[in-house]
């Protein structure tokens, strides 16, 4: 035999090797026997083919669990999706809080309005009241009084301060 046939005799030999120990590791780790059927399954591929490629599959896998493990892959995701659910929680509490300023700004806003117009009618009665007390103020004395007494123009005084709701001594 001369030695080409040798060297494809030994090749195909050592080919028919790999290729039932890589076929063998199927039988040997449930696996590699597991990710070799799911592959098969997934790809419609012959058993045999999908159990000598199920080693080199179940080696990248793993490959790619330990390279997530260290930070690359998984747990950023993970961890992003972590971070996308903690900012729409907070989204709504801004939400929420937002809401309810506004709500809280809309009474205060109501109580404001209120209040001035209590103060501009407070402002008009005063007015008034000057203006009749600047027209008492420039009357002669006695103008109010005629007729009554001392007593008498003093207790309707009283009466009339009683009336506006000021409080007296007596």
């Amino acid at each position: 035999m001369n030695r080409f046939w040798k060297i494809v005799l030994g090749t195909l030999l050592v080919l028919i090797l790999i290729a039932a120990l890589l076929y063998g590791l199927n039988f040997a780790s449930p696996a590699i026997h597991k990710v070799s059927e799911d592959f098969a399954k997934e790809k419609n591929l012959p058993y045999w083919l999908a159990g000598l490629l199920g080693p080199f599959i179940y080696i990248f896998q793993r490959i790619s669990e330990w390279i997530k493990g260290l930070g690359f892959g998984g747990n950023v995701s993970k961890e992003n999706e972590s971070i996308k659910a903690e900012q729409a929680r907070l989204r709504k509490e801004v939400d929420r809080l937002a809401d309810w300023r506004e709500d809280s700004l809309k009474r205060e806003f109501t109580e404001i309005t209120r209040l001035q117009k209590d103060v501009a009618e407070l402002d008009r009665k005063f007015k008034e009241t000057s203006a009749e007390l600047r027209t008492a103020m420039d009357a002669p004395p006695g103008t109010f009084t005629k007729g009554l007494s001392g007593a008498e123009a003093h207790m309707e005084l009283v009466k009339e301060l009683n009336d506006l709701g000021i409080s007296t001594q007596e």
